[in-house]
């Protein structure tokens, strides 16, 4: 039986709460999907400031990265603040045989209910071009990054999004509508988004340039201040949005969405990955390869590239067409795959 011909079938849609790019795809994808079936929302990881219009069912801790100083990943942190049996304890408290579909954005307590309790699940987003044979992803990652990627948060069948399309079953960006109604303007500031920084080391880089103006926003600013033309912002998604869509470009570090929606709204794009965090890595290696400027370190030691930067890069093109409804066709298609092979086993 095609469980699209129940009247209403039931969909739990994982999300993950580290940056800001899984839950701007749910923005697009949870409306879309509540037109075609009922949708029960699962978010795990850290605390967010991200406005969603749609009720959120079940919220866990889960899984994400502790970030240190100097733009790198505290990985013995990380480990410290993961709690292993308390999130095989979370997932058990999902009734996930209550629905007929999965659907996970790299979301983990969902993703492993989901496969112990045998239930269709369909992952998509950028992680999962890692293990995509068609992704310029999977070419320059190592097998043990695939399998992190593969166990992290296992599906049965996934969807790779990637920054370059020209190959099969590869989806370009999902775009937030938000993003899309913009008509960028071109003002005096340069806005910055580098929160694996602190917040001096930014401005140590910063004061180097003291004839430019500079929005800066961190997690770790609480309220809105200005010093000489650097005014610095908390964290908020509307301020943000205004920034960079008004901006002269943007200096970020390699995460897939922010990265895709400033080269929608063609603004010129320097990025700086975050050390030792592979899929960053990888983002900044395709941006590159696509004409993007990219640099190791925000240091002072890199003051000539970003100068150079400021002076003669300029926007790339691309095209990002609205692709989500085909993207949740896609999702149907395969769950009768999965469907007959689960019942096979």
């Amino acid at each position: 039986m095609n469980i699209w011909n129940i009247k209403k079938p039931k969909i739990l849609y994982g999300i993950q709460t580290t940056g800001c790019g899984h839950l701007g795809r749910a923005l697009e994808m949870v409306p879309k999907l509540q037109k075609r079936a009922h949708v029960d929302v699962v978010l795990s990881g850290p605390e967010n400031d991200f406005e969603l219009p749609f009720e959120v069912q079940y919220r866990f801790k889960g899984l994400g990265f502790i970030l240190g100083r100097g733009g790198n990943i505290d990985y013995l942190q990380t480990l410290l603040d993961a709690s292993l049996p308390k999130i095989y304890s979370e997932g058990r408290t999902l009734p996930v045989k209550d629905y007929d579909l999965v659907i996970t954005d790299f979301e983990p307590i969902s993703a492993w209910a989901a496969k112990i309790n045998k239930v269709p699940c369909i992952g998509f987003g950028n992680q999962y071009a890692f293990a995509h044979k068609n992704s310029f992803f999977y070419q320059r990652s190592q097998q043990l990054h695939r399998f992190f990627i593969q166990f992290f948060a296992p599906c049965h069948r996934s969807i790779a999004i990637d920054y370059k399309t020209e190959k099969p079953d590869l989806f370009s960006p999902i775009i937030r509508s938000q993003i899309r109604s913009i008509i960028p303007s071109e003002g005096r500031h340069y806005t910055v988004y580098l929160n694996a920084y602190n917040v001096e080391e930014v401005e140590a880089v910063l004061m180097g340039f003291p004839q430019i103006s500079w929005h800066v926003f961190s997690s770790r600013i609480k309220t809105k201040s200005q010093k000489g033309l650097i005014t610095y912002f908390p964290i908020n998604q509307s301020c943000f949005v205004e920034s960079v869509a008004s901006c002269r470009g943007v200096i970020t570090g390699a995460g897939f969405s922010s990265t895709s929606e400033t080269l929608f709204l063609k603004k010129k794009l320097l990025v700086v990955p975050t050390k030792l965090q592979f899929e960053q890595k990888a983002n900044a290696r395709v941006l590159r390869k696509m004409g993007v400027n990219v640099i190791p370190n925000f240091t002072k030691r890199y003051t000539n590239a970003i100068k150079y930067w400021l002076e003669e890069a300029l926007p790339l093109e691309v095209d990002y067409p609205e692709n989500t409804d085909q993207l949740i066709d896609r999702i149907f298609e395969l769950v009768e795959e999965v469907r007959a092979d689960l019942q096979k086993k």
